[in-house]
């Protein structure tokens, strides 16, 4: 049975970070309070005083005591199914932009060279591969420019002519940058957003409310949120799929509220809206769904395509997230020299997961 490190804490007498549990990749099976306790997550706003929603708010939002939300919680982590749930930094403050895009390749049987090819695209940071001929790649970038050479790139490795892509909205840019201090608690707290402020004082040598007040104005300036990465492939009983609708501009807002209406109890996190394209992941009990849902939303006025995929497997090219943050500190460091221990910080948290968040390998 696969292990992985689900958290580590800082040893002060060793000087680094070491792991403090290994999740044992098993099969989990999602009941309505997993599901509402996803949705619960996924609503966080971007601006709160907390980094992430403290499991006592969670509990009272969803009518249920705080021992049981942990308890859910923990056993999302030994089960693998919550592999990551961390502090990120807006890839806006250097000038990232992120799109998505799916296409087809021309030989399914060659979809496990694609997908290993494709993880070596610069600047993508997740690939979705889905039952029959459909991928869906997510890409940063910071120039047109250079969206349309890896996407050029992309067709070539594919051996596909047609893609089609939408630019995702994300923070807008902080209108204030991070500093050194910023970056050692956010090097503290890069595994794990649920740390106490008290740990990640004792960690960094900070004071707990230093600690409290700089996280509070990082998320008011939008500077920083909350990585949250699932393991769906953990998940029995259930097949997982992602519904793309492209919609004339204007009738979103319609659109959404039917089809939330419609497949609300299905839907899980990692949803978005722009003003042409929507997306949706969906949790389904049988295939048979698939055919009714396509036809049902194909319907709708205002919808102009709909492409709607079994998911088959998905992950993240934690790489990628790593060079974004090592700019991020080389763009402090320019101004003023980091200390050690900062640095020390996030080369340790960059050890703890030096492959894919999201390894392609057989589940046992």
């Amino acid at each position: 049975m696969q292990n992985r490190v689900v958290d580590a804490k800082y040893e002060p007498k060793k000087g680094s970070y070491s792991p403090i549990g290994l999740a044992q990749a098993r099969a989990l099976i999602l009941n309505d309070l997993d599901v509402a306790m996803l949705r619960s997550l996924s609503q966080n706003k971007p601006v709160q005083s907390y980094l992430r929603k403290p499991a006592k708010l969670m509990a009272k939002e969803l009518g249920v005591d705080e021992a049981t939300v942990r308890s859910r919680l923990k056993k999302w982590q030994n089960s693998g199914f919550l592999v990551y749930m961390g502090a990120t930094v807006n890839q806006a403050l250097i000038g990232q932009r992120r799109c998505l895009v799916r296409f087809e390749v021309s030989d399914m049987s060659r979809k496990n060279e694609v997908a290993d090819r494709l993880r070596l695209v610069e600047g993508i940071y997740r690939v979705r591969d889905y039952d029959g001929a459909a991928f869906t790649v997510s890409i940063f970038f910071d120039t047109p420019a250079v969206l349309d050479k890896r996407i050029e790139l992309i067709r070539a490795l594919v051996h596909t002519q047609g893609s089609f892509r939408v630019e995702l909205n994300g923070l807008p840019k902080p209108h204030t940058e991070l500093d050194e201090t910023d970056l050692l608690i956010l090097g503290a707290m890069a595994w794990s957003a649920r740390k106490p402020h008290v740990s990640v004082a004792r960690e960094t040598g900070l004071s707990a409310k230093t600690v409290r007040k700089r996280l509070e104005r990082m998320q008011e300036n939008q500077t920083i949120g909350m990585g949250l990465f699932l393991d769906y492939r953990r998940l029995t009983g259930v097949l997982l799929a992602d519904l793309l609708v492209a919609h004339i501009q204007g009738e979103k807002e319609e659109i959404n509220r039917r089809i939330q209406t419609t497949l609300g109890e299905r839907m899980l996190p990692q949803s978005f809206s722009t003003a042409e394209v929507s997306g949706f992941r969906l949790m389904l009990t049988n295939v048979s769904e698939q055919r009714k849902i396509l036809d049902a939303v194909s319907r709708l006025n205002g919808v102009k395509h709909v492409w709607f995929d079994i998911l088959v497997e998905d992950f993240f090219i934690v790489e990628t997230f790593y060079a974004m943050e090592r700019q991020v500190l080389a763009r402090v460091a320019a101004k003023r020299p980091l200390r050690p221990i900062t640095h020390k910080a996030w080369e340790e948290s960059w050890k703890l997961s030096t492959t894919d968040i999201y390894p392609r390998t057989e589940l046992p």
